[in-house]
């Protein structure tokens, strides 16, 4: 079992849920979001890039929204296939929202499997930039809701996104 992660953001949790009901506002904190669009009730379908050390991977990416308790609970899995590579990733990230004094508290975790050539092109080195992608998630949805309402600020998102790890679309293994 993998460590949870803890973090306090200074928005209230009111305002966080619905950036995950919304594929436009999901894609803008995803990082490394290319495209995402809606398919469906709780799923989304797009392309996630993330910069690994020499080369960029792409993924045909289906995000899914499973064990919603609005607003303090939700389970995002995503499910992906990188281009040019063989195999595929499944990343499943339970959340908790909590009221904090000064915002919400988010606790998340990730469990991470790959397969094929993805698991074996370096499990260790990929579940390291996914963890990194998480954190850059919760960084980007504290930076979009804290914005003022009509700022013209975009979140990056791009391949170098957050802090040079683009998104989580190699998956880790």
């Amino acid at each position: 079992m993998l460590a949870d992660e803890v973090v306090v953001v200074a928005v209230d949790r009111a305002r966080i849920w619905p950036v995950f009901t919304d594929a436009s506002l999901l894609g803008r904190v995803l990082p490394g979001c290319e495209q995402l669009v809606s398919a469906g009730p709780d799923t989304y379908r797009g392309v996630l890039a993330t910069k690994l050390q020499f080369l960029t991977i792409r993924a045909d990416v289906t995000a899914t929204l499973t064990e919603m308790h609005p607003p303090a609970h939700l389970q995002l899995v995503l499910d992906g296939r990188p281009r040019g590579l063989a195999g595929g990733f499944r990343a499943i990230i339970p959340i908790d929202f909590d009221d904090a004094p000064g915002g919400t508290q988010i606790r998340y975790r990730l469990e991470l499997t790959t397969t094929g050539r993805l698991a074996s092109f370096g499990a260790p080195l990929l579940r390291d930039s996914f963890r990194r992608q998480v954190a850059t998630l919760v960084a980007n949805l504290e930076r979009e809701l804290s914005r003022p309402v009509g700022d013209g600020a975009v979140i990056e998102r791009g391949p170098d996104a957050g802090g040079g790890a683009g998104g989580p679309a190699a998956g880790a293994g």
